[in-house]
């Protein structure tokens, strides 16, 4: 399906933050396991706008194994905890991995190129996506200071990792990858 290129920036960045609230609040309620459900939506939807599906696939594959791993470090420190369905990374969280992935190359283009400002936006944003994840009711920080610290931290050297590895793997940006800015 061809879409014009705002109106694909709109559609990501709407369809993230849907989903991102749609998984939140499941979880936060009690529905955890139908939290991956609106996940799931996400990326299809995506899918379904993007001209080079297995690249975008790619990319969501390795955010979903980054961000595997990441939950694992995180939730073995005890600084914060999930409502979970008993998995060693909540099905919520797992799924929230590759729905990010889908903004890497559309609502998070400007961030190609530009490392140092992936570095500062992962280091601000994510504690602020935990924060209000907690607010909502999702997860618990009963070490709150240092949870945010570390995901801050981790956030920092995760952003740039992604965003160099999404335009390196899916082939519909490689041929638009902008020149570097210092």
């Amino acid at each position: 399906m061809r879409v014009n290129s705002h109106l694909r920036w709109w559609v990501n960045f709407a369809a993230m933050q849907a989903g991102w609230f749609a998984c939140v609040l499941a979880a936060a309620h009690g529905g955890v396991r139908l939290a991956p459900i609106a996940a799931l939506l996400v990326i299809a939807l995506h899918l379904a706008l993007s001209h080079e599906r297995r690249g975008e696939l790619q990319v969501a594959a390795v955010t979903l194994l980054i961000g595997a791993a990441w939950e694992s470090i995180v939730i073995s420190t005890g600084w914060l905890h999930y409502n979970d369905d008993g998995a060693i990374v909540p099905w919520w969280i797992f799924a929230m991995w590759p729905m990010f992935s889908t903004t890497l190359n559309i609502s998070m283009r400007f961030l190609h190129g530009r490392p140092w400002l992936a570095v500062a936006l992962g280091a601000i944003g994510a504690p602020l996506s935990y924060a209000a994840g907690a607010r909502l009711g999702a997860l618990t920080l009963p070490h709150r200071t240092a949870a945010l610290v570390l995901q801050g931290a981790g956030w920092a050297l995760i952003l740039p990792t992604l965003m160099w590895l999404s335009l390196r793997l899916s082939p519909e940006w490689r041929l638009q990858e902008p020149t570097m800015r210092r």
